[in-house]
């Protein structure tokens, strides 16, 4: 079964680029064929797959045939579309053809459904255009979440968001779960909050937690994902996994009525 992923939050900070990558570096691993597009203004995908190149980039999206935006990484099943959207007045233009255009992200990643076995959209972190091009375009919304109290509220706001793209667009998108990240089990904090979404969210939370974990860190400054940096380490095991255990939870969700 091949789908798409939408890798969103309402707020910056809570590992969703991190998330992003590692989790597709993951299912590359696991010998998926695997696409991540990103669609962040600031965009550091290009980043961790050790390249400077960002053109031909998601600004040429409905300009370029989409093929031609797709750029390979260090995995042989891994391949990526670049963000070209720091640059303003690039951004402003790119949003502004989502927003007349709803559909266009949608319309051209259909056209890569059966050559990718998973996609997945880093969104940024807002509510915007982009976000629900994201979510319109997505079979499901998996919410990265950093473990701190007032992270919470922006989990809040996210699921509105996607629920909101649901009634009043139309989207398809339905809830992957919500990815607890950047835990450190040294601190009383970390676990008041896990307390505290566990009796929140209890059916949407995935068991898989990510923790605090310099390899993570140094994977970015590395220029390439985790599991290519130290598959053993705490960080690159939980993204791990986190892919077998959204590769068993995927399919029965999007078996639902």
């Amino acid at each position: 079964m091949n789908y798409c992923i939408a890798v969103t939050n309402v707020k910056g900070g809570v590992g969703k680029t991190t998330t992003a990558v590692n989790l597709a570096a993951s299912f590359a691993a696991a010998e998926k064929r695997v696409l991540i597009v990103d669609l962040v203004q600031e965009g550091g995908v290009h980043v961790y797959m050790g390249s400077n190149s960002i053109k031909p980039g998601i600004s040429e999206l409905g300009k370029l045939p989409i093929k031609k935006l797709i750029h390979p990484s260090q995995l042989p099943n891994l391949f990526y579309i670049p963000s070209d959207l720091a640059d303003t007045a690039t951004e402003e233009e790119f949003t502004t053809r989502l927003s007349h255009d709803h559909l266009l992200l949608k319309k051209e990643i259909a056209a890569l459904k059966n050559q990718y076995e998973i996609i997945i959209l880093d969104c940024p972190a807002s509510m915007g255009a982009t976000v629900l091009a994201g979510l319109l375009t997505a079979d499901l919304a998996l919410v990265p979440m950093q473990c701190e109290p007032n992270s919470q509220i922006a989990v809040k706001a996210t699921l509105r968001t996607i629920e909101q793209a649901r009634s009043l667009y139309g989207s398809k998108a339905r809830l992957l779960g919500i990815l607890l990240t950047m835990f450190d089990r040294r601190t009383a904090l970390s676990h008041n909050v896990l307390e505290q979404i566990w009796d929140e969210y209890q059916s949407d939370l995935l068991e898989t937690i990510i923790p605090r974990n310099v390899r993570l860190a140094e994977s970015f400054a590395k220029g390439t994902p985790a599991v290519l940096v130290d598959i053993n380490s705490t960080g690159a095991l939980a993204y791990l996994a986190l892919a077998s255990e959204i590769m068993a939870r995927a399919p029965k969700i999007l078996a639902q009525n």
